[in-house]
């Protein structure tokens, strides 16, 4: 499993002008897991794991406030990480680490319906970390 590690960058301006959050999404509280990963150089990092296939992994970013939010979402926007967070909670985003199956091959002509289902997931796993994951 890989970990994403962040790495100094040029951020986006408003991020959360450019980029909104996404609408809370209806998720059954057995759909996902919490992992938390010792990763060297960063310490505990904490993972929310898709139970049922395909196993889709995010990593959780954690913000100590709204202008810490900020900078963490122009920083992946601006490392075209595609991250992800819930409309109206800046106290975390949802980044891609990885997926537990291969499935189908990525092709040219299938890699636009594979992206929107990999962003149906991390929305998803973003919706079950706020509805159940500080609970």
């Amino acid at each position: 499993m890989q970990i994403i590690q962040h790495h100094p960058t040029t951020a986006v301006a408003y991020p959360r002008a450019l980029y909104q959050g996404s609408k809370l999404v209806n998720v059954s509280k057995d759909a996902f897991r919490i992992i938390e990963k010792q990763v060297e150089g960063m310490g505990t990092v904490l993972l929310v794991e898709q139970v049922a296939s395909p196993g889709v992994t995010v990593q959780i970013v954690h913000a100590k406030d709204t202008t810490n939010f900020d900078q963490l979402l122009g920083k992946a926007l601006s490392m075209s990480l595609s991250p992800k967070y819930i409309e109206g909670d800046y106290t975390f985003l949802v980044l891609l680490a990885c997926c537990r199956e291969k499935g189908r091959p990525l092709t040219q002509a299938n890699y636009h319906e594979i992206y929107e289902e990999l962003q149906d997931y991390k929305v998803q796993a973003a919706s079950w970390y706020h509805l159940y994951g500080e609970k």
